[in-house]
């Protein structure tokens, strides 16, 4: 009889770890914040959380009243990804948008303890002040920054071996391309730079684009790529703004590198 039971067992163990090997990932889940921004957000939003559906990894929520959460709400989420800025009202936020001391606390440690972070564009411009916030954000558009008009340039890929740029090639894209962006996280990796102009000398200066860093025991990242929907247009951008975000969630990336993956 013990032996049936022994054999019942290790097929019930073995049943087990295949159904573990063959069941799918659960999905990221992850929140949008938006609703303030010196951008098009309502556009770039919905852009954004399409990327992420299509790629069928990410269950996507989007708040645009992020003053009015429950700080305890953000620990429901794997990441937070920021298309949200208060730059219209640098001069004085309003008190009806102010984040209360119990929510900016709950943001910080949601990272500090190992949620991710991913911004684009403008999703860092604001709380200039707050330091956490803005090493969280890695890099912002402030004092010195500056971008000409929206053109296409070259994408080049700095860390061929990262997950979220390893099979990408370098690729031309449309957007602003941001300039002397002003780095909080130090330690930060650059992903990608922006080929911008060549010096008076001739030599080549590529912007940095696309960054990945550490706050406490969370992934960050952050990109400036972004700044209306005919930026999302290129295959290799989509894909590098999903792997960003399951890569700030996971540390790990399974979305694949579109099948042309340089241009």
């Amino acid at each position: 009889m013990k032996r049936f039971v022994y054999i019942f067992l290790g097929l019930l163990g073995v049943t087990f770890l295949l159904t573990s090997l063959t069941a799918e990932p659960a999905p990221v889940k992850v929140l949008i914040i938006t609703g303030q921004n010196n951008h098009k957000w309502p556009q770039t939003t919905a852009e954004l959380k399409e990327v992420l559906e299509e790629t069928q990894r990410f269950e996507v929520s989007v708040t645009r009243n992020i003053e009015k959460l429950a700080p305890a709400k953000l620990k429901d989420y794997d990441v937070i990804v920021s298309n949200w800025n208060l730059y219209r009202h640098r001069r004085g936020i309003p008190e009806h948008l102010q984040w209360s001391e119990e929510l900016r606390a709950a943001y910080i440690d949601f990272v500090k303890n190992g949620g991710g972070h991913v911004a684009f564009h403008a999703g860092t411009s604001t709380f200039y002040e707050w330091e956490d916030y803005q090493k969280v954000g890695i890099a912002t558009w402030r004092n010195g920054t500056t971008h000409g008009p929206s053109h296409t340039f070259e994408v080049r890929m700095e860390e061929v071996e990262h997950p979220v740029t390893a099979g990408l090639g370098n690729f031309k894209m449309w957007d602003e391309l941001w300039q002397k962006l002003d780095v909080a996280d130090k330690d930060a990796q650059v992903l990608t730079s922006s080929y911008c102009a060549k010096e008076y000398k001739g030599r080549d200066v590529w912007e940095p684009s696309t960054f990945v860093g550490q706050f406490g025991e969370g992934r960050t990242a952050y990109t400036s790529f972004g700044h209306e929907v005919r930026s999302f247009e290129k295959p290799q951008l989509r894909v590098l703004f999903a792997r960003l975000i399951e890569w700030a969630a996971t540390g790990e990336v399974t979305i694949p590198a579109p099948e042309s993956a340089a241009e």
